[in-house]
């Protein structure tokens, strides 16, 4: 009796049914008719992986290797900040994990800066330079206090070398100690001989 008359090849269904050969190509448990990967002796289905590659999960976290960029570190499955086989631990909790930040125990401050990973680096006078650092932090024009001290620029408006705060007369080069007799401006000299 021929159960699959229109199929030369068989004369009864078999596994895969008239028409199908019930071949087997990979050598594996399951027929070609059965399976979705018929060239991979490993695996009937192509799982998470795909055909031709294992769903291995070496770490056993839950992420087979082919999609877990950290397939020996069962705490991570991508490196992200600090690499596989470190932990993304924020002591501080201020965002960045402690293999990057400069100041692991001080939640304002990622970085030292200027003042260190203790003090908050503040610039009250606007000027760039953080008050730590600044000696003048109340003036923006100054960061030391110089001759003239913090809140008072050290200009020499008539150039004669002395700065205009202890400079008597500051628009007369020639007089820069005392006004001399005439005053500011106007020259001490006799001139009728």
């Amino acid at each position: 009796n021929d159960n699959c008359p229109n199929d030369a090849n068989k004369l009864i269904a078999g596994v895969c049914g008239c028409g199908t050969a019930d071949t087997n190509v990979d050598g594996d448990a399951w027929f070609d008719c059965e399976e979705d990967c018929i060239n991979d002796p490993l695996k009937a289905n192509p799982g998470i992986c795909g055909c031709g590659t294992a769903d291995t999960d070496s770490d056993t976290d839950g992420v087979p290797d082919c999609n877990d960029q950290c397939a020996n570190d069962p705490n991570k499955f991508e490196p992200l900040s600090c690499g596989c086989g470190n932990l993304e631990t924020d002591t501080d909790s201020d965002g960045y994990p402690d293999c990057i930040d400069l100041c692991p125990n001080h939640a304002a401050k990622h970085n030292p800066g200027a003042c260190g990973c203790d003090v908050v680096d503040v610039d009250t006078d606007g000027d760039g330079t953080s008050d730590c650092v600044d000696n003048c932090s109340l003036d923006p024009n100054k960061t030391e206090p110089g001759i003239c001290l913090c809140g008072t620029a050290d200009d020499d408006t008539d150039g004669d070398g002395y700065v205009d705060c202890v400079d008597a007369c500051p628009n007369d080069a020639n007089k820069w100690f005392g006004s001399g007799v005439c005053g500011c401006g106007v020259s001490d000299g006799d001139s009728d001989g």
